[in-house]
């Protein structure tokens, strides 16, 4: 598992701690207390009282971003289990079964991360997954409604947008 590090000179890291609004220790205890709510409402409170904690998959081959996801993910409780790119996604077997959701770049080197989603073997496509994208194209609505598929964010997004969707697809990945 990712071990949450800080690094105060990376800008993308700094984006993301900036934009969070409160301490995350009290942000994480209003969450699972049920004191803000959220896209997913009441659930909330019983996806954070389900045993395991949920496990979230990042691919990215941008190291800032990724480690500027895995902070804000764990900032509310969750793993955080981070790759660089699709064909190590892919050679990794390491709990890839457990996973909760699946954080995926659409621009990868090598392998890209649609061409990554529509390759999963059948065990995974049931993962669900949030698109990111720093490049808006026409074929993001396509994307949108591929099985599986929860959100398709375009870079830079606020963090919120991103937890929502994570919640929604830890909901469903439980369900």
């Amino acid at each position: 598992m990712h071990q949450s590090t800080a690094f105060p000179n990376r800008a993308a890291a700094l984006f993301w701690l900036q934009r969070w609004p409160m301490p995350t220790e009290i942000r994480r205890t209003m969450l699972q207390t049920g004191l803000i709510e959220d896209a997913a409402g009441a659930q909330w409170g019983q996806l954070m009282t389900d045993p395991g904690v949920p496990i979230i998959a990042v691919v990215d081959d941008d190291e800032s971003v990724r480690e500027s996801l895995a902070g804000l993910a764990e900032s509310v409780g969750y793993e955080a289990a981070l790759f660089a790119s699709a064909e190590e996604f892919l050679q990794s077997a390491r709990q890839r079964d457990s996973l909760a959701c699946l954080i995926l770049d659409v621009r990868l080197p090598g392998m890209s991360g649609v061409d990554l989603h529509t390759q999963l073997p059948l065990s995974l496509r049931s993962i669900p997954t949030i698109f990111i994208t720093a490049h808006a194209v026409p074929e993001m609505n396509g994307w949108a409604t591929k099985p599986g598929v929860i959100a398709v964010l375009c870079k830079p997004f606020q963090p919120e947008v991103l937890l929502q969707a994570v919640r929604k697809a830890i909901l469903q990945s439980r369900a």
